[in-house]
């Protein structure tokens, strides 16, 4: 049964993927946007020191900056996803 479980949230997990994917595609955010949402996703772990790094080096550019932050008050407005607020802080 836990086996069958583990299909269910594995198929639900691509699904989102997909659905994030074609989201991006059909959006098109700039790149250091697509950093912040991967930065801030949904998933439990928190992001990588190098993404994070890249983040950090973007706000020294003034066009990438208006849009980086743009993006983290976008996230950060997000009230019933918490991850997206408690890592957009």
């Amino acid at each position: 049964m836990s086996n069958a479980r583990g299909r269910r949230k594995s198929s639900i997990s691509n699904f989102k993927g997909v659905l994030r994917g074609l989201k991006e595609t059909i959006v098109r955010y700039e790149p250091i946007e697509l950093k912040i949402r991967d930065a801030t996703s949904n998933e439990p772990w928190g992001a990588p020191n190098t993404l994070l790094a890249e983040i950090a080096r973007a706000t020294h550019d003034n066009f990438q900056y208006k849009k980086l932050f743009a993006m983290v008050w976008k996230r950060f407005k997000h009230d019933g996803i918490v991850l997206h607020v408690q890592k957009a802080m």
